[in-house]
């Protein structure tokens, strides 16, 4: 979920949705339902942004029309269904759809962020770990063994090599990453580019994974919620494809919104596509053909809701371990790599 210009922050827009909900569900109008919300969040930014909503209802305007005058603080998706139960007269059970659909979503968000963000933080403390060791510790060693003028052992020689290469070129190697780094950026903002990588982002262990039921879970319980609230199946895919980043899964989508306007079934192109787990196409089948697909959608989204849950768990727990082992066989190799021309020359003397 994304507010445009972050003006309004999600807790003061699920808090604003939660209040209308209540007075909406009493039966309390619309108009003084705003006045006394506006009130009590004044001094916030969507308390201007109410007030404005207010004054063109008491204009004559209906409260959708109205709310959707401010599209520059509210997401598309949320105009659209609060429009839909509006004209159904069921505003105050989409209100409430509303509230638990940006709270899932933001939850979740924040897990998935964490579970990628903590392993992102290991991975790059080992490696200014591992680059501090060749760089500084390992040519000191160098400089002692040279100092002794004897033939070092091959895998001493190697990380020898390795350090005084790494030490005397750090600032060409530091260049080239840079630039790599900044033509990577530059390729992840054409179209190609951001296809290109999140397509190899599914295909990442574990991560990918994660990321496709994100995505998967995103779409199911975007299209439920829509198609819930009594917006037609076409608006709803159009808003449905405005959520999802994944540009291998939007692409699907994008695909399978144009066969539905020529008459398929949602389920057809999502076959086609190759991206979706049979699985889901099955589910959805049954929707269709049960007329109650709205429902299987957010059943199906729930599962991989939990499913998603499990798997950043799982990242993050595995992760851990993971590196420890890593950076221990690092090291470790590299300490006998050090050491072994010691034990010579310990021996040496000995002798």
């Amino acid at each position: 979920m994304e507010f445009k210009n972050g003006k309004i922050s999600v807790e003061d827009f699920i808090l604003f949705n939660r209040q209308l909900a209540s007075m909406v569900k009493v039966d309390l109008p619309i108009p003084d339902s705003l006045e006394k919300i506006s009130t009590t969040m004044r001094k916030k930014k969507i308390g201007s942004v109410l007030e404005e909503v207010l004054r063109d209802i008491k204009g004559g305007w209906s409260f959708s029309k109205a709310i959707a005058r401010q599209h520059r603080y509210f997401p598309a998706l949320y105009l659209s269904m609060i429009k839909a139960g509006e004209e159904t007269g069921n505003l105050a059970n989409v209100l409430y759809q509303l509230i638990a659909h940006f709270q899932e979503m933001v939850s979740l968000k924040k897990r998935v962020i964490n579970a990628l963000i903590y392993p992102s933080i290991l991975i790059t403390i080992s490696l200014m770990v591992i680059v501090f060791i060749f760089t500084f510790t390992i040519p000191a060693f160098a400089a002692i063994f040279e100092s002794f003028k004897a033939e070092l052992p091959l895998p001493t020689k190697i990380v020898i090599f390795m350090a005084l290469f790494m030490r005397d070129n750090i600032l060409l190697m530091t260049g080239t990453g840079v630039f790599f780094l900044l033509m990577l950026l530059i390729f992840s903002k054409t179209k190609q580019g951001r296809f290109m990588i999140d397509a190899i982002k599914l295909k990442i262990p574990l991560i990918g994974k994660l990321l496709r039921d994100y995505s998967i879970f995103y779409f199911c319980r975007t299209l439920g919620d829509l198609l819930t609230a009594g917006v037609p199946i076409v608006d709803a895919l159009e808003l449905t494809k405005g959520v999802l980043k994944n540009q291998v899964i939007k692409s699907a989508l994008i695909k399978m919104q144009e066969e539905v306007l020529e008459g398929t079934t949602v389920s057809q192109p999502l076959e086609k596509a190759g991206v979706f787990p049979a699985t889901l196409i099955w589910m959805i089948k049954i929707g269709e053909k049960r007329g109650n697909l709205d429902e299987i959608l957010l059943e199906v989204g729930e599962f991989y809701h939990q499913q998603v849950i499990l798997k950043a768990d799982l990242m993050t727990k595995l992760i851990e371990p993971v590196l420890i082992v890593f950076l221990g066989t690092v090291i470790g190799s590299i300490i006998i790599a050090l050491y072994l021309p010691i034990f010579k020359i310990s021996s040496l003397i000995g002798n």
